[in-house]
This record gives structure tokens, sequence and C-alpha cells, in this order.
């Protein structure tokens, strides 16, 4: 099991579904953005967990590999633009 370590110092199980909802709500505020963004990169930063075996998590660490990888899935857009 995956273990997210919240600013609290909490624990709470990893849920990828967390890094989607945050994607897609930041899609209903810019538009253009492929609407399966958030899930792309949900699996993305899941399958960065697994091949690396991370168990354990810091929210900060989630947000810079949604930063990363975003930043990599609209450079490539734009790059098709």
């Amino acid at each position: 099991m995956k273990t997210v370590i919240k600013r609290d110092g909490r624990r709470k199980e990893f849920n990828s579904k967390f890094i989607d909802i945050a994607i897609s709500k930041a899609e209903e505020e810019v538009k253009g953005i492929s609407s399966d963004l958030g899930i792309r990169v949900a699996s993305l930063i899941e399958d960065y967990l697994d091949k690396n075996s991370i168990e354990e998590i810091s929210i900060e660490q989630i947000q810079d590999l949604v930063v990363e990888y975003l930043n990599i899935a609209l450079s490539s857009v734009g790059a098709l633009a």
C-alpha cells in the first residue's frame, strides 16, 4: 500500500483519483487542455511510484511530480500546435 504524508504529518493511503480531480478543477478554469489530462498525469505518477518502488511520498513531492508531468504534457501539445 502506498502512503501519502500530508502537510500536518498524517498518513493516508495514496489515491491517484485526487490528482485527477485537482487537475480537472484546473481544467475548468483553463480552456484548451485535453479533458483526460488529469487521468493521464495521475497514471504517470502512479507508474513512477511503482517503477521506483516508492511506498511513501509527501504531498510536496506529489505536487512536484504533477508540475513536471504537466509541463511535459503541455510542451508536447504546444509542439503540435
